[in-house]
């Protein structure tokens, strides 16, 4: 998702009006032979060291993205880039068009002109169902993002099932370049949107509503998710979020029963193994794609929390293709190291 702009609100909105939006876009959601639906397009976790993409003076408009997330194009016209086998690829999206961004997608999205699009955001914890509406020109311009949540313990097991099956089918693609993977991914993606669609219809209990101390940790949670690839302290949060540093200690204290910084280690260092297990990042690389500011920074802090060094840590994590199979098995974790998250 993009950076709020400085005129974004964001809003609490009860279920009925997911279903209300799905309602009103359902023939969109049908796959593109039935007279409904558009393209499918994907972002994938390519990006390697000196790859190259031009990035902006801080680095801000890019988004790297911590959790999946599937999109489609409800009304207007947008653009969006995004990092696909190491280029940058810019799609016009249309209404019916679909996008999926799995985890480690570098994005970029500027708000030009007038459209709106629904994400689905499968966090471990909970679904966020975001609409993302932007106006061009008159007093009513500016981007309006309107957010709900649902919890993960309503959310039926083969919806997890169809997106981990997404995931790998795009890697996939990503990988061969053969076309008939996209197909499949586009057959897929328009399934999982159908599933959530029975699933928020099925759905009868409204989230709970949440106090206001938890609604504030829910935001310091979402930053802490979207942005700690970034320089951040405290401050920065209290900045960015409207709350006062010793306010943002006291929730993270309550709500996770640790400190701010101790909560932005633990994201930073679980991307880390990812890149480890997953990736062909030098050391270096991977250390400011999570935000270290030096590799020795970096190094130290992970050997210190896991009991090994980021190199030992990919030897004996390493994902490795299974001989024939062309697919990814994980060195058993009891291999060595620490569990830390």
């Amino acid at each position: 998702m993009p950076t709020p702009a400085e005129n974004c609100q964001w809003i609490k909105t009860p279920l009925h009006r997911i279903r209300q939006y799905l309602d009103q876009h359902a023939r969109l959601l049908m796959p593109s032979a039935g007279g409904g639906g558009g393209a499918f397009s994907f972002a994938d976790d390519s990006l390697a060291e000196g790859a190259k993409v031009t990035w902006d003076g801080r680095g801000e408009s890019w988004t790297f993205q911590t959790i999946p997330r599937l999109h489609l194009m409800m009304e207007g016209e947008h653009a969006m880039t995004f990092v696909r086998n190491e280029k940058m690829t810019t799609i016009k999206l249309k209404p019916g068009d679909i996008w999926f961004f799995p985890v480690d997608a570098h994005t970029r999205e500027v708000f030009t002109t007038s459209f709106s699009y629904l994400a689905a955001v499968f966090h471990e914890t909970m679904t966020r169902f975001v609409c993302v509406t932007h106006v061009e020109g008159g007093k009513a311009a500016g981007a309006l993002r309107s957010e709900w949540l649902h919890w993960h313990e309503s959310r039926p097991p083969m919806i997890d099932e169809t997106l981990g099956l997404l995931a790998r089918t795009v890697a996939a693609e990503a990988g061969s370049g053969k076309k008939m993977a996209g197909a499949a991914g586009e057959c897929l993606a328009r399934a999982l949107w159908l599933m959530i669609y029975d699933w928020v219809h099925h759905t009868r209990a409204e989230p709970a509503p949440m106090g206001k101390a938890h609604a504030s940790w829910q935001d310091i949670d979402r930053f802490l998710q979207e942005n700690y690839h970034r320089p951040l302290n405290r401050k920065v949060a209290s900045r960015a979020l409207g709350l006062h540093p010793n306010r943002i200690s006291v929730l993270c204290a309550k709500f996770a029963g640790k400190s701010f910084r101790a909560i932005l280690e633990e994201r930073r260092l679980r991307q880390a193994t990812r890149f480890l297990e997953s990736s062909e990042h030098k050391i270096g690389a991977i250390a400011a794609l999570c935000g270290y500011v030096s590799t020795t920074h970096f190094s130290r802090t992970f050997r210190r929390t896991t009991g090994l060094t980021p190199g030992t840590w990919r030897v004996r994590h390493r994902k490795v293709a299974s001989p024939g199979k062309g697919r990814a098995s994980v060195r058993s974790p009891t291999a060595g190291g620490r569990k830390f998250f």
